[in-house]
């Protein structure tokens, strides 16, 4: 029996955490408490279940056939309010993580990172306008919605499992990974993940931000192209790490 993987290039991929640059240079500095875990708040944190907080709007987008923002781009655009820097900070960072917006479907960048990003292979995106305020300052970010559900990925060659047994599972496309669950007491209708995890990935198509589709270490991983990318700029406010599992295949 001949092995696929013999005809198949190994890919390195490396997932990440958004931490503020205080706590990367001095993490138990007690003046630094609030920028953990989120660097960011807004008037809607805590607060994602009233209809304008943007976290309730992206796992509900209107006209978007039932599925989330980060299993494909909404039709509609959407503006987003103000996020202020939590107290402790000395800067902003060029990436930010927030509370109100569930990190399945994206991060804030600074201007120099989505220029870097733009560079690059990424899945079905879109960059929404930020306006982040520090010190009483308005500073340019955005936010990276990444949607999961067009990306170039082998299914059949791939390799998913259930989470809980073990038990490889056949998966063929991107939709067999999740559960349609009808409208039930007027509550809207929805698509909810299976607990599966993906052991192996092949894709038909090398992609430098892979938005994970399945219950796995991290939300998004890097290529090493755009990994050595970020490092060379000296983007602050990551921390970067070399990916274990999944394993990442590009199709010979």
């Amino acid at each position: 029996m001949i092995d696929n993987q013999l005809f198949m290039k190994k890919l390195n991929y490396y997932s990440f955490d958004i931490t503020a640059s205080e706590h990367i240079k001095d993490t138990y500095n007690p003046k630094y408490k609030y920028l953990s875990p989120n660097k960011l708040y807004s008037k809607f944190t805590h607060k994602n279940h009233e209809d304008d907080a943007l976290g309730n709007t992206f796992f509900f987008p209107k006209d978007n056939d039932n599925l989330r923002a980060n299993d494909r781009i909404p039709p509609h655009d959407y503006k987003f309010y103000d996020f202020y820097v939590n107290d402790g900070a000395e800067q902003v960072d060029d990436f930010m993580d927030n509370p109100d917006i569930n990190s399945s479907f994206g991060f804030i960048l600074s201007v120099k990172a989505k220029n870097i990003f733009e560079q690059f292979i990424l899945p079905d995106h879109k960059f929404f306008p930020v306006n982040v305020i520090f010190n009483g300052k308005n500073h340019e970010y955005y936010f990276l919605l990444v949607a999961k559900e067009n990306q170039p990925i082998n299914y059949n060659q791939s390799s998913f499992e259930e989470w809980y047994t073990d038990q490889e599972v056949e998966i063929n496309n991107y939709i067999d990974l999740s559960e349609y669950i009808p409208s039930k007491n007027g509550n809207v209708p929805f698509y909810q993940r299976k607990n599966i995890s993906e052991t192996k990935i092949i894709f038909n198509k090398e992609l430098d931000l892979y938005s994970a589709v399945t219950l796995t270490n991290s939300w998004f991983y890097f290529s090493e192209r755009l990994k050595k990318a970020i490092q060379k700029a000296e983007l602050s406010g990551i921390l970067i790490h070399k990916a274990t599992e999944p394993l990442f295949f590009s199709s010979y």
